[in-house]
């Protein structure tokens, strides 16, 4: 079966949406989609733990579904997502690594910047501030307009006053 790829909306783990997620993550348990022969069943409790926070899970299920080869288009999604949950598991290299692989298969260019500026983030918080600076600087270099700016540079920028500012070019940042 493949896998559809689909991005679910992420309004975090409290509130409404959570609920619904929570039911759906009982009925997949229950349903055995862990140790489904289904990739899309594995993706999409994924998918839900990831939703859910619950980072050590997602990480193991989208470790698995790697080891399967799916499409590039979804291994760029399942890198993307086990990213940042190495991220919340406090695994940086790993989520270094996982963004480098997403990068590596991504085609869409905001998605691209969108990778380039949280693997920009990682480099900071492992203390690399010129990674960090040449990452925010590609990941704006890949935005052309205005709304883009607004809505994908905005935090990318921001990241790269911080990181410049911490470099020690005051007026840069």
């Amino acid at each position: 079966p493949e896998l559809v790829r689909k991005r679910p909306v992420d309004r975090g783990p409290s509130g409404s949406a959570a609920l619904f997620r929570v039911r759906e993550r009982e009925l997949l348990e229950q349903g055995g989609a862990a140790r489904s022969p289904d990739p899309a069943l594995r993706f999409r409790l994924a998918e839900v733990y990831h939703a859910l926070h619950q980072d050590r899970e997602a990480a193991a299920l989208f470790e698995g579904l790697l080891r399967g080869d799916p499409e590039p288009v979804i291994q760029a999604e399942i890198y993307a997502d086990l990213a940042i949950s190495y991220a919340r598991l406090g695994r940086r290299e790993d989520e270094i690594k996982a963004y480098t692989r997403a990068l590596s298969l991504e085609p869409f260019t905001l998605a691209r910047s969108s990778l380039l500026a949280n693997r920009a983030e990682a480099y900071m918080a492992l203390g690399d501030i010129v990674a960090a600076v040449e990452g925010y600087r590609a990941s704006l270099s890949l935005l052309s307009t205005p709304v883009e700016m607004f809505y994908r540079g905005s935090t990318a920028l921001w990241g790269l006053g911080v990181a410049l500012d911490r470099s020690g070019d005051l007026d840069g940042g």
